[in-house]
């Protein structure tokens, strides 16, 4: 073996010496960090999409303590009365058979109107609200023909 040959192959050793060290210190941090991003007070000085996307929705719409009574919404449907459903949360809580619905809502419900099965467009309109209730605001109208309209989240004052 000539000299090239020994400091090559010493060369090559050290190289992958250094390596396996940088591999193992690249494994540490990247357990260090994902550890410190799991930890919900550090997680937007660390990255800065969190602070860029904001709260979560549910910590937006989650109702505080003692606020979660049901509030009152009446929904009119205007004309004749047709297969309209009413979801709240994505779940069907009632249908306009007599041309209004009373519906028992919580802050952040999302409410829906289904009118897959028309045969021509309907308006479902918001006639009333009780006290605090910000949104759907009373008088507020969608139509509906064939699709699902979202005719609001639930917001208080």
């Amino acid at each position: 073996m000539n000299d090239f040959e020994k400091w090559f192959a010493k060369a090559t050793r050290r190289f992958e010496h250094g390596m396996l060290k940088l591999a193992v210190v690249l494994l540490c941090l990247l357990f260090v960090s994902q550890y410190l991003l799991s930890n919900q007070s550090l997680r937007p000085y660390l990255n800065y999409m969190v602070r860029l996307e904001g709260p979560r929705a549910e910590e937006v719409f989650s109702p505080e303590p003692g606020q979660g009574l049901p509030l009152k919404l009446e929904l009119a449907l205007e004309g004749k009365p047709a297969p309209v459903r009413v979801l709240v949360n994505r779940e069907a809580r009632a249908s306009f058979e007599e041309g209004r619905v009373q519906l028992e809502v919580k802050e952040g419900d999302l409410i829906e109107i289904d009118g897959q099965d028309l045969r021509e467009p309907a308006v479902i309109r918001v006639v009333f609200a009780s006290t605090g209730v910000k949104t759907p605001l009373v008088g507020h109208s969608v139509t509906t023909y064939g699709t699902h309209e979202l005719l609001g989240w639930v917001t208080l004052d």
